[in-house]
């Protein structure tokens, strides 16, 4: 998700809670009591509770699983994404972020027991082989490395992945998938929680690449 959309998401489910409560409170008024007396009371509370109980959980969720994993990325909005090696698993070497200065990357953490990250990567694959001149897709894992390698090798895939071992802001991190997207001067610009399609990475990255290469995606 992204911050608009969790916006609005969080609107619906305000609404969702406002909704239950209303229900709450028009049969503590009917019943003129706060906690139902009889099973009969009970059945017609208990819905409009459990209504209101999970609306309170999903608020829980989205703050939790997506908001709090934006907010972490945004702080560093517009700074430099420092001290990021991993182990490249194409060529075996220790990697670097910084090494890829002068192209737009977009850094997906990803797993594989994830299945949005699963369903995920085959638009990372070929949005990297479509914009392989001006942007890199670095999809990292902080799982085994033959666990990661294997899982590379079954799917063919050719884009750049790699596994990392320690990093403070994407061990702080605790969905996937995460995307983070980062500008050709190696800038933090912006963050998407969850799988996106094709579509949705190509008009991310399109006001960073160069008049050329926006010409290039459009047609």
């Amino acid at each position: 998700m992204t911050a608009s959309l969790i916006f609005w998401v969080r609107i619906a489910i305000i609404a969702w809670l406002a909704y239950g409560l209303w229900g709450i409170i028009k049969n503590i008024r009917k019943q003129h009591r706060i906690i139902p007396s009889t099973s009969e009371e009970w059945k017609i509370f208990l819905p409009d509770l459990l209504f209101f109980c999970l609306g309170i959980f999903f608020l829980f969720w989205l703050e939790k699983n997506f908001q709090q994993q934006i907010d972490i990325v945004i702080k560093e909005k517009n700074k430099p994404l420092t001290g990021l090696y991993f182990t490249n698993l194409e060529t075996g070497n220790i990697d670097s972020l910084s090494a890829y200065k002068g192209k737009v990357v977009i850094l997906n953490i990803w797993a594989t027991w994830c299945g949005p990250c699963r369903k995920e990567l085959p638009s990372l694959e070929k949005l990297s082989a479509d914009y392989k001149d001006d942007v890199v897709v670095l999809a990292l894992s902080d799982e085994q490395m033959n666990l990661v390698q294997n899982f590379k090798q079954q799917n063919n895939y050719k884009l750049t992945m790699g596994v990392y071992t320690q990093h403070s802001l994407l061990d702080s991190l605790q969905s996937r998938p995460v995307s983070i997207l980062i500008d050709k001067n190696n800038l933090v610009k912006d963050v998407a929680v969850g799988a996106r399609e094709y579509s949705f990475f190509k008009n991310w990255i399109a006001p960073y690449l160069e008049e050329k290469s926006k010409i290039k995606s459009q047609n």
